[in-house]
C-alpha cells in the first residue's frame, strides 16, 4: 500500500454512502411504504391508527379510564 494515494479511499466511501442512501430512498418509497399501507388495509388498522395488530391489555385499560 505504500505510495498510493488515500484519495482514492476517501471518494470510495464516499460513492458507497451516496449509492447505499439512494438505494434506501428507491425501497422505501416504491416498495416498503406500498406495502405497509397495503398490509394495514388487509388487517384493518387504517392510517389514522397506528400500533400493533396485537391489542395489549393496557390500551384497553387506557381507553376506558375517565379523567376527574
Amino acid at each position: 500500500a505504500a505510495g498510493k494515494p488515500m484519495k482514492g479511499i476517501v471518494l470510495l466511501f464516499v460513492a458507497t454512502i451516496s449509492v447505499s442512501a439512494l438505494l434506501g430512498e428507491i425501497v422505501g418509497r416504491f416498495y416498503s411504504e406500498p406495502m405497509n399501507r397495503w398490509l394495514r388495509e388487509k388487517w384493518g388498522d387504517g392510517p389514522e391508527k397506528i400500533g400493533s395488530v396485537v391489542d395489549s391489555p393496557t390500551a384497553d385499560l387506557s381507553a376506558e379510564s375517565t379523567p376527574a
